[in-house]
């Protein structure tokens, strides 16, 4: 069950998209949601709010009683709403480029106060280049040992009031351990949202090591495409099996395809859902942790909130059945 909620913020309508799913958790859970600001004195884009001065009489910038004052007037907002907010500005830990800095320092801050999710948009301030929460999440991907729940930004302003529920999550495994460990976050969220679940392993066709004669090198071995896809159903029918004591609606599914993240967003397309719960490593390992992996065209291609946990290297091996009980 959520306990803490971390919702990182700019001072962007387009940030604030992240509130109303952070807000919908909170709202079933009894979770705090946790709003922050990363100080950072000589920004571009400062944080204004509208009937307060921006210099005292010493003629020194007021910019972090304005950031202090945009956040605990959206935690207000929540509060009337019935959602427990509270306000932070942190300050920056000064290392690496800046994105780098705001992102360790959030994964940090989340670490301290125990957060058990990190909810955060996609998109922020700064057009339609590298925007500033775009990059900030970019990095928090790379460091935060909390589960991210990256939502995409549309334009114009959220309505707070409206609480998106998650009714159908998708659950892309590759038949790695590290992949299960998303299993124990994406069934939390989904307790709380009494979600059903769709476990998913996409095939890649097999490739005829010695092609007979009038074949090419890529023609295809169908027989050992049959046996792959066989065994990828036994394998999810296994995970389904030890969840299902806790989990009375999960379902699985075997797609053969040459591009595993192509299919995974097709089937998103065409099934409705309203979630993605991936892990981060890929199917090369942690070494390919991001870049190139399918998580990663995953996280660009998906229209929909993306759950998404990156674990460590010691967590090879199977998660207990009691640690994904939702």
């Amino acid at each position: 069950m959520y306990r803490s909620l971390l919702v990182p913020l700019d001072g962007s309508a387009l940030s604030e998209h992240a509130l109303p799913f952070a807000s919908a958790i909170a709202h079933r859970s009894g979770a705090q949601l946790r709003l922050v600001h990363v100080h950072v004195p000589y920004t571009a884009n400062p944080i204004f709010v509208e009937g307060m001065p921006v210099v005292d009489e010493e003629l020194h910038s007021l910019r972090r009683e304005h950031e202090r004052a945009y956040l605990e007037r959206l935690s207000a907002r929540l509060v009337v709403e019935s959602i427990a907010a509270t306000a932070c500005i942190l300050e920056p830990l000064g290392v690496g480029t800046h994105a780098e800095s705001i992102a360790d320092t959030i994964s940090r801050h989340a670490t301290a106060i125990g957060a058990d999710l990190i909810v955060v948009t996609t998109h922020g301030r700064g057009g339609m280049a590298r925007f500033w929460l775009g990059s900030i999440a970019d990095a928090l991907i790379h460091v935060s040992t909390v589960p991210l729940l990256l939502i995409p930004s549309p334009d114009g302003a959220p309505d707070l009031r409206h609480l998106p529920p998650f009714r159908q999550i998708l659950i892309p495994l590759d038949g790695e351990v590290l992949a299960e460990h998303i299993l124990e976050h994406a069934l939390a969220l989904g307790a709380v949202m009494q979600a059903t679940y769709s476990l998913l392993r996409v095939v890649t066709p097999v490739i005829l090591l010695e092609p007979a004669p009038f074949t090419t090198p890529t023609d295809l071995d169908p027989d050992a495409t049959i046996r792959d896809e066989t065994e990828a159903q036994r394998y999810l029918q296994t995970i389904a099996t030890r969840l299902q004591p806790d989990v009375l609606d999960v379902r699985t599914q075997v797609v053969v395809a040459q591009q595993p993240a192509a299919a995974i967003l097709e089937q998103i397309r065409a099934r409705q859902i309203d979630l993605v719960a991936i892990a981060t490593h890929g199917r090369g390992g942690l070494a390919r942790m991001l870049l190139g992996s399918v998580a990663d065209k995953v996280i660009r291609g998906a229209e929909i909130p993306v759950l998404l946990y990156r674990p460590q290297e010691s967590m090879a091996h199977p998660p207990a059945v009691s640690a994904v009980r939702a």
